[in-house]
């Protein structure tokens, strides 16, 4: 369900509209006794009911500015009467989160699902994240919210909402091995049939014996791969290309099966569904070393996030570096609508944790920091300005939710950061992840539809409900392990590789 602000009703406001409704029918009545003294068509006898009019008008007026002199002392005087004081902010299959907003920090709110009270409190300075659970999936809820001070109502906010179904978890997963030597990088799903992995893949070639083929991106046509071998530029000092390469593709991301864009790390390579061009690079960005993560909302608007804390921003013309504020190698950018968040993390002696940036204007901001405790605990009070662990993965629902991956899983909601506590061992007094693996990344198609994949063979899926592997149990010290996992409608892809070869796990449904 997305973000609803609910209707928000109040006494003054209901007061006010009578008012105007009075005024607007007292103007009216000045017109007609225009026309009655001004129209010859209207004869003497008629105007002594213009005057009995005219001094009820006086009298209702005197009435009106008696009640408004006694308004000025309710209470309701003192609340913003455009601030809502409950929103749901995101609706599960047996959960529902309602963001619960203070009015003037002493006000009580109590809510009600049904007759059913579920909050009863006071909410003083910032505003509070409530979890209503053990719902019922794909059933109707009603809330209610009211604000009462000294017995007398201040404020009454209503709305209701849908629990979701849970999805189906029953998949059909294939491996496939991407040629002999090489790793896959990133993938993008346009649907079952149109799939691109980017990466690099060596094949022995028949022909030449001791020889191999090299490829850099390869295309699931529905029934087998095809293998491609892009060029990037080679540029001298000066900007201009002076030689070709197949470099490994880092990332790859798509806005249509015509309409697919690639990295070697630094050049943007586009796929117009019948070839490949490159775009040039300015020489201030040679410096730049790898590229990890590609995102864009159309061919104007290309995102690309790398190491040592790089955002570039390519608008149809040129690429320009934005300013970001973090050293921080950033794996992963997403958006939706106009949210657009980037992720990452280091291993340095003097910086060991993970960042959450969001876009805001021509900068990038931080929202939250993670870092690594050895004592692998930090109380659950401390997630309102801190997170614990490595963060590489990111999505973000229709809803405006976002969730990152790495050490643990977390979601943020409202603004409100939280473990999520449906997936097993996700909380570092729990065993931490000796037992479950590290999350590379995640990805879904709402909040009952979620996949994560890592290391050992690490794949799983959420249905709303419970959790479920996907291909295979977790195996420390296994392979082939997955650093990138995509999802599309009722398809899968998580891609990634051993020491010497590149997987690809398709998974259906």
């Amino acid at each position: 369900m997305g973000k609803y602000i609910l209707e928000i009703i109040q006494p003054r406001k209901v007061f006010r509209r009578v008012c105007c409704c009075f005024l607007s029918f007292e103007k009216s009545f000045l017109h007609y006794c225009s026309v009655l003294f001004f129209t010859p068509a209207y004869t003497k006898h008629r105007l002594h009911q213009v005057g009995r009019y005219s001094l009820q008008l006086v009298l209702f007026a005197f009435l009106l500015i008696i009640l408004s002199a006694g308004c000025k002392k309710n209470p309701v005087d003192s609340i913003d009467s455009q601030q809502p004081g409950l929103q749901i902010v995101d609706t599960g299959t047996r959960e529902v989160y309602l963001l619960i907003q203070s009015l003037d920090g002493t006000t009580p709110v109590v809510i009600h699902r049904g007759d059913k009270e579920i909050f009863n409190n006071c909410i003083a300075g910032t505003d509070t994240l409530l979890t209503d659970d053990s719902l019922s999936a794909n059933t109707r809820y009603q809330y209610r919210a009211a604000y009462q001070k000294n017995g007398k109502l201040l404020k009454e906010v209503s709305g209701e909402t849908i629990t979701l179904n849970k999805t189906q978890n029953t998949f059909t997963c294939y491996l496939d091995t991407m040629g002999y030597a090489g790793y896959s990088n990133d993938v993008f799903i346009v649907d079952e049939n149109n799939i691109w992995v980017a990466g690099r893949f060596s094949f022995k070639d028949p022909e030449h014996p001791g020889t191999s083929l090299r490829y850099n991106a390869a295309k699931w046509n529905g029934s087998k791969w095809e293998y491609y071998a892009v060029e990037s530029s080679i540029f001298n000092s000066e900007g201009v290309e002076v030689a070709v390469s197949y470099a490994e593709l880092t990332a790859v991301f798509g806005l249509s099966k015509n309409n697919v864009w690639f990295t070697d790390g630094l050049q943007l390579i586009h796929w117009d569904g019948t070839k490949f061009a490159r775009y040039a690079v300015p020489k201030e960005l040679f410096s730049i070393t790898t590229i990890y993560g590609l995102w864009g909302t159309d061919a104007k608007n290309i995102y690309m996030a790398g190491v040592n804390g790089v955002i570039i921003h390519y608008d149809g013309v040129t690429m320009k570096r934005m300013e970001t504020g973090t050293v921080y190698n950033l794996g992963a950018i997403r958006g939706s609508g106009e949210e657009i968040y980037a992720v990452g993390m280091t291993y340095t002696v003097e910086l060991n944790g993970g960042i959450v940036l969001k876009k805001e204007g021509d900068r990038w901001v931080k929202q939250i920091e993670a870092i690594n405790d050895k004592k692998r605990f930090i109380p659950e009070e401390v997630l309102k300005t801190q997170l614990i662990g490595n963060i590489s993965g990111l999505y973000m629902n229709k809803s405006g939710s976002i969730y990152v991956s790495g050490n643990y899983l977390y979601q943020c909601k409202a603004g409100k950061w939280s473990y999520l506590q449906s997936l097993p061992q996700n909380h570092p007094d729990s065993g931490w992840i000796d037992t479950r693996g590290y999350i590379t990344s995640i990805d879904g198609t709402g909040i009952n539809d979620l996949f994560v994949c890592g290391p050992g063979r690490f794949v799983a899926h959420y249905n709303g409900e419970e959790w479920k592997d996907v291909y295979s149990h977790y195996q420390s010290g296994t392979t082939p392990g997955y650093g990138r996992i995509r999802v599309k409608g009722n398809v899968a892809v998580a891609v990634g590789g051993d020491s010497y070869r590149g997987f690809v796990l398709r998974i259906y449904r």
